[in-house]
């Protein structure tokens, strides 16, 4: 019995730590290609790819984990998340690989290009758009949390819910060996009246 207790204790700490993570990638992630809702955490934001621009190595509904890195540590062949000038993107985020790197006029901006395009973006990019570099990425997990984002009910039931449920489980052993406690104590206090 005392082995079933261990292994259920286990496996909801395990769920527990998995929902809080899928919380907090759900909360940090940008809901599509806007930037302006970017999480930034002790350098760190995550986002989710929405174009196939950087395929094969990163795909649609991929997570990718970037750091928010100086320029002068930037070289070619980074793959870097900045904001897009282009109009069509609405200030949106790219992530492309750096093609080149210039120095123009005392100031340092970068080449970019989608590994899956056959040119150069249009604008070169400048440090102060540059939320990072790509650390590494999570396949396949944008589309889940995009799902668990357009949908409350999918959100409530797969992440706050078991943690709501093993909180309230959790609670009530702390009450119940608080109790155990306090009568482990009363009858040390009637063992001492004797």
């Amino acid at each position: 019995m005392k082995i079933i207790k261990k292994l259920v204790s286990i496996i909801s700490a395990i769920v527990f730590v998995v929902c809080l993570l899928l919380l907090a990638v759900v909360l940090m992630t940008p809901k599509g290609a806007d930037g302006s809702k970017t999480v930034n955490i002790a350098g760190y934001s995550v986002m989710t790819v929405v174009s196939p621009s950087m395929e094969p190595e990163y795909k649609i509904g991929d997570i990718v984990i970037t750091k928010k890195t100086d320029a002068s540590e930037l070289k070619k062949g980074d793959v870097i998340t900045f904001s897009s000038l282009d109009p069509e993107l609405n200030g949106g985020l790219v992530t492309h690989r750096i093609n080149n790197i210039i120095e123009e006029n005392g100031e340092t901006k970068f080449e970019t290009k989608g590994d899956a395009n056959k040119i150069v973006d249009s604008d070169l990019v400048t440090e102060d758009r540059i939320y990072g570099k790509v650390q590494f990425k999570i396949p396949a997990v944008g589309k889940a949390v995009n799902f668990l984002q357009t949908n409350r009910a999918a959100f409530f039931l797969i992440i706050i819910l078991p943690m709501l449920v093993i909180m309230a489980f959790e609670v009530k052993d702390i009450i119940k060996i608080a109790r155990s406690g306090d009568e482990d104590e009363s009858e040390e206090d009637k063992k001492d009246s004797k």
